[in-house]
């Protein structure tokens, strides 16, 4: 004979349900839902209070704090602004010295906003802390021997610290440990997922790893294992030099060449392209950040500009 079954039971598996129900008909309205613009929260540059304005930046990052971090290529220094933009500290300078930099191309953080900086003229990677001292700086790796960088271009860290950099002389990527010790390589000259130029890298929560490959006008995916998954966007973009995903999983794209920030669904069709503002477009657009609130940081390399943007939905 079945037992009845008790009434709390019941009302937990109702409420289950219940709970289901209302977060997949969330899951389905976000994507529903379409970006029809950009809300232009804030544009600064190319003064940042500094003596020297902005002159080409690469990249940009923001922490927790709020924080922005600028690669600013043409300085040859690190800025930081705080969480109201105003200038919070710089390093760099031209040259080769440990306070010196040339030609930083990017840059990321970790959990704790440490700063990686890829200081592509001295093939090097520096590490400093958020208030930009200097940590450490490493100009190569060990696999079977010392191996030094050619030109790294681009890095990422992963929310398991893991470090990932782009080297364009040596062509391929890598991964590496906390402590950059070698893990593998991926993308690498020659293979059939060759990388021509790893313009930028981004992982996803997903541990993907999305490399914006500007030679060849693409976007290359590949699982945590260096691994090739997919390619997203060729024969549409033109030179895509940063790459970012959004919440939501889409894929935000700029491409220099084609003055745009565009954005790709998860299964890679674009579904927004933006030029920029009617009376200033989008020059060379370059390195991107998005934050926990869907605020997109990017910089212009050529109108040498810091914009913050809000994604506008509409149905």
């Amino acid at each position: 004979m079945l037992r009845p079954v008790p009434f709390i039971f019941f009302i937990v598996a109702v409420f289950t349900i219940i709970i289901n129900c209302s977060t997949h008909l969330q899951k389905t309205a976000a994507e529903n839902n379409t970006i029809v613009d950009l809300l232009m929260v804030r544009e600064i540059g190319p003064d940042v209070g500094s003596t020297r304005p902005l002159a080409s930046p690469r990249d940009v990052a923001v922490n927790q704090l709020g924080d922005v971090f600028i690669a600013d290529y043409g300085n040859d220094r690190i800025i930081k602004l705080d969480s109201t933009l105003e200038l919070a500290g710089e390093f760099g300078g031209f040259g080769a010295g440990e306070n010196s930099l040339s030609g930083p191309a990017s840059l990321a953080l970790d959990n704790v906003s440490n700063v990686y900086v890829v200081d592509s003229g001295n093939a090097r990677i520096l590490r400093f802390d958020k208030r930009l001292n200097l940590i450490s700086a490493q100009t190569g790796y060990t696999n079977e021997g010392v191996i030094e960088f050619g030109r790294p271009v681009s890095i990422a860290v992963s929310s398991q610290g893991d470090i990932y950099v782009g080297d364009d002389w040596r062509g391929a990527c890598y991964k590496f440990d906390p402590f950059l010790n070698y893990i593998l390589d991926f993308g690498t000259r020659g293979s059939a997922a060759e990388i021509g130029y790893p313009a930028a890298i981004h992982i996803s929560t997903l541990n993907k790893i999305y490399v914006a490959d500007s030679e060849n006008g693409c976007i290359r995916v590949f699982d945590d294992f260096g691994l090739p998954l997919e390619v997203i966007g060729r024969g549409i973009l033109e030179k895509p030099v940063g790459v970012f995903i959004d919440r939501n999983k889409g894929i935000w794209i700029s491409d220099s060449q084609a003055g745009a920030l565009c954005r790709f669904d998860g299964r890679g069709k674009e579904t927004f392209r933006w030029t920029g503002p009617a009376d200033r477009p989008l020059e060379g657009p370059a390195g991107l950040f998005i934050t926990d609130k869907n605020e997109i940081y990017l910089v212009d390399s050529i109108t040498n500009r810091l914009f913050i943007l809000k994604p506008l939905i509409g149905k």
